[in-house]
Formats: C-alpha cells, sequence, structure tokens
C-alpha cells in the first residue's frame, strides 16, 4: 500500500469508525449501496449475463465506479449475485434478462411440510435433500466443476476486500454476518409463501428447530465472528432483515425479536458494533430498539425517511437520505440540493447513502450520482 493510500484509508477508516460511534466528523461519509446499477452504468458495455460470468469483468467494472464516483465505503463489492456455480449445477431459481437488464430470483419451497424436525435433529441430511431438490439435473462432473468454480467464487471477496484497501483506500463494510433462524427459511428453504403460512400453522415446530438453531449455531457462530479482529472494518456485525416483513406485531415478538435481540445483546456486551441492514421498514418496531447506547447501533433503512427514523430512534446511526427515485428521475441540481437539505439535518450519526439495493438503469443517472460525489467530498461543517 502506497503513503497516500495508506493515509486515505486510515482517514476513511477512523471516520467511518467515529460517524458510527455518533462522533463528529469534518465531512459526512457516502455510503455505496450500488449493486447490478455498476454493471449497467460501466463504459464497458457488458451484459449482465456476461459480466455476472467474468470476475476479471465484474473486478475492473468495481475498481471503474469507485474510479468514478469516489464512495468512502461500499456495501457490495459486486459480489452478492456470483451465480456461475449454482447455473452449473443446473439451478432453476434465477433468471438474468439481458433484455430487461435484471435479475430476478423466484420465490421456492425446498424443504416440505413435514420436515421441520428432521431439520432440527437431522441438519446435514435435509440439507442434502434440498440441494438435491435444487438441483435435480445434478451429475458428478457438474458437481466437480461447480467445486472449483465455488473456489473462484470463495477468493473474489477477499481479494476485493484487499485490493480496495490497498489500491483505492476503502475500508470493508463489516466484518461478518449473523441473522436470526427464520431468516434463513423464508429466504432460502421454505420460501415467502410457504414460510409465512408456516407462522400460523407449524408454530411449536418453529419454535422447536429456532430453539435449536439459536443454541448450537446462531450464537456460538456470533461469538466465533466477534472474536475475530474487524479492527479495518467499519462495523463488527451485520444482521440483514427482510423476513420481519411479512409479520404482524405478535408474529414479531414471537419467531423474531427474542433471537434478534440475543444477537444484538451478544455483540453490546463484547463491546462491538451492528449494523442493521433493512428491507422495508423500522418504525413500527422502534420501542425495542430505543434503549440501546448511542454508537452500537447503525441502520440502513428502505422506507423509513431518514429524518423520521432520526425522530422515531435518535440513539441509533443511519446511513441514507438519498431515493432511487430522485436519483433516477431528477436533475443534479435537485440531487444536490436534497443532499445537503439531509445532511443538514441529520447532524452526527449519518452517513448519505441510497434507501434501496441501486439495481436497474433507471434507479440513477450517471449525471446525478456525480453531482452528488462531488458535493458530498467537497462538504465541510463550518
Amino acid at each position: 500500500m502506497s503513503i497516500e493510500y495508506k493515509r486515505n484509508f486510515e482517514d476513511r477508516l477512523n471516520m467511518l469508525h467515529d460517524v458510527v460511534r455518533y462522533k463528529h466528523t469534518d465531512r459526512v461519509p457516502h455510503f455505496s449501496n450500488f449493486f447490478t446499477w455498476k454493471i449497467l452504468d460501466s463504459d464497458l458495455k457488458p451484459k449482465l449475463s456476461e459480466a455476472l460470468a467474468d470476475y476479471g469483468m465484474l473486478d475492473r467494472i468495481q475498481c471503474e465506479f469507485q474510479e468514478r464516483y469516489g464512495f468512502d465505503v461500499h456495501y457490495d463489492l459486486l459480489a452478492r449475485n456470483l451465480l456461475k456455480p449454482s447455473s452449473i449445477l443446473g439451478g432453476h431459481h434465477h433468471l438474468i434478462n439481458d433484455e430487461a437488464e435484471s435479475i430476478n430470483f423466484f420465490d421456492h419451497t425446498l424443504m416440505e411440510d413435514n420436515e421441520y424436525p428432521d431439520y432440527k435433529d437431522k441438519r446435514w441430511e435435509v440439507t442434502w435433500r434440498m440441494f438435491i431438490r435444487k438441483y435435480p439435473e445434478l451429475t458428478q462432473g457438474t458437481m466437480a466443476e461447480a467445486i472449483a468454480l465455488n473456489a473462484e467464487n470463495a477468493a473474489y471477496n477477499p481479494w476485493m476486500f484487499k485490493k480496495f484497501r490497498e489500491e483505492y483506500g476503502c475500508p470493508q463494510c463489516y466484518g461478518f454476518i449473523s441473522q436470526v433462524p427464520y431468516e434463513r427459511f423464508h429466504k432460502y428453504y421454505r420460501g415467502i409463501k410457504a414460510g409465512s403460512m408456516d407462522l400460523r400453522r407449524r408454530k411449536n415446530e418453529l419454535l422447536d428447530t429456532f430453539a435449536a438453531l439459536q443454541e448450537e449455531e446462531v450464537i456460538p457462530g456470533t461469538k466465533a465472528g466477534l472474536a475475530n479482529d474487524t479492527s479495518l472494518c467499519m462495523i463488527d456485525l451485520m444482521i440483514p432483515m427482510l423476513a420481519h416483513t411479512m409479520m404482524n406485531g405478535k408474529q414479531w415478538e414471537t419467531f423474531y425479536w427474542p433471537y434478534l435481540k440475543e444477537i444484538l445483546d451478544t455483540a453490546l456486551a463484547a463491546g462491538k458494533t451492528v449494523m442493521i441492514y433493512l428491507e422495508n421498514s423500522l418504525i413500527r418496531f422502534k420501542d425495542y430498539f430505543e434503549n440501546y447506547p448511542k454508537g452500537f447501533l447503525t441502520v440502513v433503512p428502505e422506507l423509513d425517511p431518514v429524518t423520521d427514523l432520526r425522530e422515531a430512534l435518535p440513539n441509533i446511526t443511519i446511513v441514507g437520505g438519498i431515493t432511487s427515485d430522485l436519483l433516477g428521475q431528477g436533475t443534479p441540481e435537485e440531487c444536490v440540493a436534497e443532499a445537503k437539505r439531509v445532511i443538514e439535518a441529520m447532524g452526527d450519526g449519518f452517513m448519505l447513502g441510497q434507501n434501496k439495493m441501486m439495481s436497474f438503469r433507471n434507479d440513477c443517472k450517471r449525471e446525478n450520482l456525480l453531482a452528488v460525489s462531488e458535493f458530498v467530498q467537497n462538504f465541510r461543517w463550518e
């Protein structure tokens, strides 16, 4: 790492840590919540299917994006949709549509209705059954090829973390991920429809399974992650929240909050920081988060306006403030005016970012993002 980039990295990391800890900083960090939009914005002009099948191209596109816009930290380094191993195995739960410039993931059910008890007691056996259901065309040859591709897949993220740290002075966003037990069923095993019905029809089976997962995997895994050195990351622990969107208040209290609270309390006791990457809204559950101390919890909201969330939860650091509607449909002047307004309204404990995973061409115009990036990089508190 050159002296210049080492200084940039240390300055950025200190600034990001201070904002997370709700301390005053000279300027406001710019947080990238951009995903496949980066591919669509690239001067390489690849098709989505071409880019997502070429790790070298993804590397070049991510670097091009950073050189153009100069973000302080990236939630994703084009690693979220590494689909090559799944495609080789014959998975049909996603569709890359080059004409529509989109990636679609289909709701699906891999775990059968009666398999919760088996999953609780014979986890690897049920996991293998689900694997065969997901890849019914599996052969010995495709399995060997997928294993080799998965090794490339696994090497991509560490390579990009190191490259962005050493060449661009950008810290890694978070150290590791932990999530409540229900998320894996909602997103991966049972799907949205079946998983939501399970909340009503299979309460006892879910609670027995969740208790086993929390005790055997979630909390031990969280403690192990918290014991690692994450000092070069902006945040120690990231918790994605999606499945809560399908829950009413009683279901939240039964199936989600007790497990989330144990993860949060474990991190707090270890003196670590947590980021919640949020789909939908948090404000309706604000009472559960209001007693955590400033400097512990950072939230990246989707639907909650950041000023409303600040009023509801003045104890948390917030990331966001610029919507895809504005970036995609507004003018550079309108985008800069909104960036200025929200920065001044939010004050400390705030990073400017986008309100969603920026994935579609109409989510943003290049000229708008260039204008906002220039403004944020030059903004200083008077």
